[in-house]
């Protein structure tokens, strides 16, 4: 929208995070737009140091970081932008300005004219599997960060600009949308007709799936991005507002409230053996008595550091144990009812990705580097059943893996759906819906799969 407002000779300046190279999945979409205008410079941060750079002929320049290890003072970048150049000079927190470290000299330049090949996506692979195509492809221009659902002939999914759309199974048309005040980070669950989902406008709402008329909202005190589990009518949901509550499927009312949570809530709980287990960006999983909310037990892997919680993975669990995997690289097994340690083990560098298999023997796990692992979820160890070699490179997606009828699916955070044999680990098939993280892949049928992907879109995968 931006760029359509202005002229192709307009200078631009370009600002961003991260590099615009193949570390991020659309890199090459954002060059292809910029290099159609008068891009003078991009801007880029995440290397903490400054650097000159080049993006496919774009000129970029790495600002350093305000506080960086070691250093006694912070320090920023000062750019100074005249009619034909660009100045940078480093400036010390409450210090000096340094001279000058780049001296760069801008002229127009017609990078639409550049006939160099650059690296681009490789969707060759698609062709050693014909029989997996798209049925249908729905766009909802705007980032999609949760798993879709669906029951009967209705597909729900939320996106980032606060809609949440329902469309038909069978041909992915459109059949209502509802609009909320701010993004929809959260994966609806579907109970009865009755479609619940939260919203960072700090609202839990219920509609009608059929229609889309609201039935009731439940305003809590801060943005909502956590998944609803819904059980025995009752919806049980964490919030940002250092809350969990179980609210009646029925009218919205609250049934109980826990406000003992530390941090936010993102994960969908888990139901099992009378309690609702969750984890917290506050480095808790909690257990909770599934009548009155109370706390059962809360457990923690030891280290301080919040950014280690198990707070984005789904807990499973089977007989008498829970399992869950943190950024803290660790597979861990607890008992449902004390909340002490059976077992942990990081033999594998496993992050934020799991699941379990239907008969509830079996444990799955992405790790962060081609990797998929299953441990037994019988024994009192982390005994391995298999590992497999995908070849999907360094992917920290924290989908949750989904066994179906005897298969492993799951997504990338390079756009790669996978299919494993539940019980050899082999890899049935993979394909490549496109470059952005693939949220959770959701059996439909025997020969359909549904899936969201980060770039918008909504997509029924199709074997033959």
């Amino acid at each position: 929208k931006q760029l359509n407002k202005i002229s192709t000779k307009q200078p631009l300046f370009f600002m961003t995070h991260y590099p615009l190279d193949s570390s991020i999945s659309n890199w090459y979409e954002v060059l292809d737009r910029l290099k159609k205008y008068n891009t003078r410079m991009v801007f880029l941060g995440h290397g903490h140091r400054n650097k000159i750079m080049k993006f496919e002929g774009v000129p970029g320049v790495m600002g350093r970081s305000t506080l960086r290890k070691n250093q006694k003072s912070g320090g920023y970048n000062i750019v100074r932008v005249r009619q034909d150049s660009v100045l940078i000079f480093e400036r010390i927190t409450a210090d000096e300005t340094k001279d000058a470290w780049l001296k760069f000299a801008v002229t127009e330049k017609d990078n639409a004219m550049d006939t160099t090949k650059y690296e681009r996506p490789d969707f060759s692979g698609n062709d050693l599997f014909p029989n997996i195509s798209a049925k249908w492809i729905f766009e909802t221009n705007y980032t999609i960060a949760s798993a879709p659902a669906v029951w009967e002939n209705f597909v729900i999914s939320g996106n980032s600009n606060g809609d949440v759309f329902c469309l038909s199974l069978e041909n992915g048309e459109k059949i209502w949308t509802f609009e909320t005040g701010k993004s929809v980070f959260s994966s609806p669950a579907v109970s009865e007709g009755k479609v619940v989902f939260a919203s960072a406008d700090s609202k839990i709402y219920c509609l009608n799936i059929k229609s889309g008329a609201l039935l009731w909202e439940y305003e809590t005190e801060a943005p909502v991005v956590a998944v609803p589990a819904v059980h025995e009518n009752i919806v049980y949901i964490g919030s940002s507002d250092h809350r969990f509550r179980a609210i009646n499927l029925e009218n919205g009312e609250l049934v109980w409230e826990y406000s003992g949570v530390g941090g936010f809530v993102e994960t969908k709980a888990l139901i099992h053996r009378g309690k609702i287990i969750f984890g917290a960006w506050d480095g808790y999983l909690y257990a909770l008595n599934q009548k009155d909310g109370t706390l059962c037990w809360k457990w923690s892997n030891g280290k301080e550091w919040d950014l280690l919680s198990p707070a984005a993975c789904y807990p499973a669990a089977s007989g008498d144990k829970v399992f869950i995997v943190a950024p803290d690289r660790y597979e861990t097994a607890i008992d449902v009812e004390t909340g002490k340690t059976i077992w942990r083990t990081n033999r594998f560098k496993v992050r934020e990705s799991m699941g379990i298999s239907e008969d509830g023997k079996t444990v799955f796990a992405k790790c962060m580097r081609d990797t998929v692992i299953a441990y037994s979820a019988l024994s009192e160890n982390p005994d391995l059943i298999w590992k497999t070699f995908g070849g999907f490179g360094y992917d920290i997606n924290p989908c949750v893996i989904i066994e179906k009828n005897g298969t492993v699916f799951f997504g990338t955070q390079r756009g790669f759906v996978f299919a494993v044999d539940s019980h050899t680990g082999k890899v049935k098939w993979n394909y490549r819906v496109g470059v952005s993280l693939v949220n959770a892949v959701l059996p439909v049928s025997e020969d359909k799969l549904l899936l969201t992907d980060m770039n918008g879109r909504i997509i029924l995968l199709e074997t033959k």
